[in-house]
């Protein structure tokens, strides 16, 4: 095997590993709450987590935190989310 095909076997790796990863995410978030954060609403959403902080920062979704801190958890509503994504799809 030449270095070439282990360089795409590493690559091939670890675009896996990115989908394993995000589909544990998926399962996660529907075996929880009604509640999802930033990666699962960016996931669930097919965009970008800075898509969704961008989307919360010019005040289109709404969201909430864990507790009263600024570094805390940001929490979605999935509700919330899929009412946005429809609007955007009419």
């Amino acid at each position: 095997m030449n270095d070439k095909n282990i360089n795409e076997l590493i690559n091939l790796y670890k675009d896996i590993h990115l989908h394993i990863e995000n589909i544990e995410t998926i399962l996660e978030s529907k075996i929880h709450s009604d509640f999802m954060t930033i990666k699962e609403s960016a996931i669930y959403a097919r965009c970008s987590a800075a898509t969704i902080r961008e989307i919360i920062r010019s005040g289109q979704l709404r969201y909430s935190r864990i507790n009263e801190s600024p570094k805390s958890t940001i929490l979605i509503k999935r509700d919330d989310l899929k009412k946005f994504i429809t609007k955007r799809c009419r």
